[in-house]
């Protein structure tokens, strides 16, 4: 995006880029400028993607809304989790809102995605509906690996939980704070399997408290 690049610079002056980018994650609405020679179309990230969201339908709107909570995604998250269609997901991707990866799965611009979760928080029952779908999607996923796979298999198995590592992390965090512990107890052996054989406990806190699940930096 050259101008969220052009923004985000302006600030090098009196902020490191590691301040620029805690600041863009924080609020989209960093990414702006009051100078007088630009066009007010083009003074902040937030009146571009406004001018992009009015170009949408309704149903195209809801399912960015609702795509937003993944950290990346593929085909069958996307159907289970937004119950969207497949016409609804090409025309996502021919307005740009979606990008197709090399490896065949689908990712939603950081600044887009950060969009589409303000609105989402606007619309509480969505909001609620669609992290419980994608906690308990991402939970059964795993619950349903095998327990003991062949090798060849277990490799199969741990990269695709390595793609979604991030989805998982969130799903598990969902299902604690919302006391879902059926969820977190069927997933125990295949995530504990992954992390012996990935390094993934290092660093990580688990435990429970006041019906929430506390995750620290690794599994």
């Amino acid at each position: 995006m050259p101008l969220g690049i052009e923004l985000a610079a302006a600030w090098e002056a009196v902020l490191s880029p590691f301040e620029i980018l805690e600041e863009m994650k924080m609020d989209l609405e960093f990414l702006s400028t009051d100078a007088r020679n630009i066009p007010e179309r083009h003074q902040s990230i937030q009146s571009i993607l406004y001018a992009s969201w009015r170009l949408l339908t309704d149903t195209e709107r809801k399912a960015i809304t609702q795509l937003s909570v993944f950290h990346g995604f593929d085909w069958d998250a996307a159907v289970k989790v937004c119950h969207i269609s497949s016409r609804i997901l090409l025309n996502l991707v021919k307005k740009c809102w979606v990008h197709r990866t090399e490896d065949r799965r689908f990712r939603i611009h950081e600044l887009l995605r950060q969009f589409g979760q303000k609105i989402l928080e606007s619309d509480r029952a969505l909001r609620c509906k669609t992290l419980r779908q994608h906690s308990r999607y991402y939970c059964r996923w795993l619950a349903d690996q095998k327990e003991n796979p062949w090798i060849g298999e277990r490799d199969a198995i741990f990269r695709a939980i390595e793609k979604d590592i991030d989805n998982i992390h969130q799903a598990i965090i969902g299902a604690g704070k919302h006391g879902y512990i059926d969820d977190i107890i069927d997933i125990i052996h295949p995530l504990g399997g992954f992390g012996s054989m990935r390094g993934y406990f290092g660093g990580g806190e688990w435990g429970f408290g006041g019906g929430v699940w506390f995750g620290g930096g690794g599994w």
